[in-house]
């Protein structure tokens, strides 16, 4: 009895300490998946202000007989 108490006490220490590291590395997982996300994002949104930066620009060449 004393030794079933005694092995179910350290499954249940090594079950905390795995799932404690579990979690760890799922929510490193999930920084690094917004993280590059947010990095896309960002890539994307100044792509297409430098588009629209050349376009606007563009359009200040032309004369008003367009």
């Amino acid at each position: 009895s004393s030794d079933v108490t005694m092995t179910t006490g350290i499954s249940w220490v090594l079950l905390l300490f795995v799932m404690d590291g579990l979690k760890v590395l799922l929510q490193c997982w999930a920084w690094i998946i917004s993280y590059r996300t947010a990095q896309r994002y960002k890539a994307a949104f100044i792509a297409i202000m430098y588009r629209k930066l050349i376009r606007t620009s563009n359009l200040g060449n032309q004369d008003s007989g367009k």
